[in-house]
């Protein structure tokens, strides 16, 4: 029995919308399975619905315990709020723990000033706003942007999941006083029966070689250029097939409704396979069969995509950004985001190449992300 166990407070909402948010927590208490037994935390998860706990619970970590994110308020204290936020933009009444029940809480920077803890280490996986706002929509970005100012020159902590988005953070808040650490997330696959490879094939009717790119549809993932490189290597007499996973409805689902209508158009169905948001281990096996992942995203904080390629053991073709040049230096090929012909040419060489990925340790990949965190408590 570990006496004074550390204690980590999880801010959690499991979200479709959002998989590689959701992914990154899970990831993080599926990593502490790998530390020694006097250095496993004890886990809080605070959230608005026990359903999103029980995700937590599915990844068998034995120290885990619940809060409820919600609070009630009655209608004199709404009334109160209400007035509160017109006279002076914040609510005069919070409801929340006490230190002593929740002595430091880590999560996503829009949540956690709602929370009372002395101790609140902020996540900020990406500075999009900055750099594609278009993508976010204006209002969006410009909350991000006065939250960041928010934690920039305040004496909370922040974790970036790379060096690239604390580079960009320095660049945009200068002379920014908040403790800053650089901690690159790690992922921890399900248990895979490889066996099934080919049942999950037939299941979705995919017969030919194939590349696979698991991405949501938001407009910044760049599924565009894939189809465009497809169209243009048809157009040779080259036939290449990409199966596209991921929510669909992201963004409302436009996006992903004028990706298909261009394939439909032009006449690309046998080449560019959706199969929507499909069982994370039926996506990983298909990684697995595929001949490589392509990730071809115009912004980053630190891809899941990748990690996951790099857990299987997989080939990657990647769009050529810092961020990606910094998560990975083996089994990948680059190419220029905004240039079709540069992603032709990657897929013609992956035609005519056996891609022998090297095989690489990633076991203690997974270790040195929960001695990270640690080091933080």
């Amino acid at each position: 029995m570990v006496k004074d166990r550390k204690v980590l407070g999880l801010l959690f909402s499991y979200s479709n919308n959002w998989i590689g948010g959701t992914y990154y927590f899970l990831n993080m208490v599926q990593s502490f399975h790998q530390l020694s037994e006097e250095k496993k935390p004890h886990i809080i998860v605070l959230s608005d619905d026990i359903a999103s706990f029980n995700k937590i619970r599915e990844t068998g970590y034995p120290y885990l315990s619940y809060l409820n994110a919600s609070f009630n308020y009655s209608f004199f204290e709404r009334a109160l709020n209400l007035l509160s936020r017109k006279l002076f933009k914040k609510n005069l009444i919070h409801k929340g723990y006490s230190n002593e029940q929740l002595p430091v809480l880590f999560g996503y920077y829009e949540q956690l000033p709602l929370y009372k803890c002395s101790r609140k280490i902020y996540w900020i996986p990406d500075l999009q706003d900055k750099y594609y706002p278009e993508y976010l929509g204006n209002e969006v970005a410009e909350i991000r942007k006065t939250q960041h100012e928010k934690i920039a020159y305040s004496k909370n902590e922040v974790v970036f999941s790379s060096q690239d988005s604390e580079n960009s953070f320095e660049k945009f808040y200068p002379g920014s006083v908040c403790k800053k650490y650089v901690v690159p997330f790690a992922v921890s696959l399900p248990v895979l029966d490889f066996n099934l490879i080919e049942s999950v094939l037939a299941k979705y009717q995919i017969k030919d070689s194939f590349y696979i790119s698991p991405n949501q549809f938001w407009k910044h993932k760049n599924h565009f250029i894939i189809i465009k490189a497809i169209e243009s290597l048809k157009k040779s007499g080259i036939e290449v097939m990409v199966v596209f996973t991921g929510n669909e409805d992201t963004g409302g689902g436009i996006y992903a409704s004028e990706l298909k209508e261009y394939v439909k158009t032009h006449n690309l169905q046998d080449n560019c396979i959706f199969l929507g948001f499909i069982d994370r281990k039926e996506q990983l096996i298909l990684m697995q069969a595929a001949k490589a992942v392509i990730q071809p995203s115009l912004f980053e904080g630190w891809s899941t995509v990748v990690e996951d390629a790099k857990s299987l053991g997989k080939w990657l073709i990647l769009s050529d950004l810092p961020v990606h040049r910094e998560q990975t230096n083996k089994n990948v090929n680059f190419f220029n985001p905004l240039d079709i012909e540069s992603l032709k040419d990657q897929l013609i060489l992956a035609e005519n190449t056996n891609l022998v990925p090297e095989k690489i340790n990633y076991k203690s990949r997974i270790l040195e992300f929960a001695e990270s965190l640690i080091k933080l408590l």
